[in-house]
């Protein structure tokens, strides 16, 4: 954990994570009598995963992110030059074709819209001379994406200059 802490400066939420999931597997791999890291294989992994799915429930997020948190560890012992060569490479397999459900963005109600619009106008009134127009803009492309559908990569595809003509914009 210390390596992937300074290595990839990864969140504090995201190391507290990763530390739970090694812990889960590692109280698991005690359960099934293993002693040493080397006698871990893909039939343990799996085991685990399993468990996890079917008699815990975990959704498909957390799972992924046990099968990242594993794979990373898995990798990080490859580095050791007492696990072979082949252990690792068999192992980091492990957990590749799972994937995660895609699932559609949740729409805003009627009310969240409104309230959002409201602000968004209050935004202009308020606006000093100077920034009134960039106050109408944020308005404007808010009132678009509502009323239209369209995702913010495709109202920013309409303008010309896209993204850089709104990177000072709170969309």
């Amino acid at each position: 954990l210390l390596h992937i802490r300074t290595r990839r400066q990864l969140s504090i939420n995201t190391l507290e994570s990763y530390r739970l999931d090694l812990n889960d597997f590692l109280s698991y791999a005690r359960q099934n009598k293993i002693e040493k890291v080397s006698e871990i294989d893909r039939g343990l992994l799996r085991g685990y995963l399993a468990l996890e799915k079917e008699a815990l429930g975990r959704s498909p997020a957390t799972l992924a992110r046990r099968v990242s948190s594993l794979r990373g560890w898995i990798k990080f012992l490859g580095r050791d030059p007492q696990w072979q060569v082949q252990s690792i490479t068999a192992l980091l397999g492990f957990g590749r074709r799972m994937k995660r459900p895609k699932t559609l963005p949740k729409a805003l109600s009627l009310e969240q819209i409104l309230a959002l619009l409201k602000v968004a106008q209050q935004k202009v009134d308020e606006a000093p001379p100077r920034k009134r127009l960039a106050a109408l803009r944020e308005r404007s492309a808010l009132e678009l994406l509502y009323s239209s559908g369209l995702r913010i990569s495709e109202l920013l595809g309409l303008l010309p200059g896209g993204w850089r003509r709104w990177k000072y914009a709170l969309l």
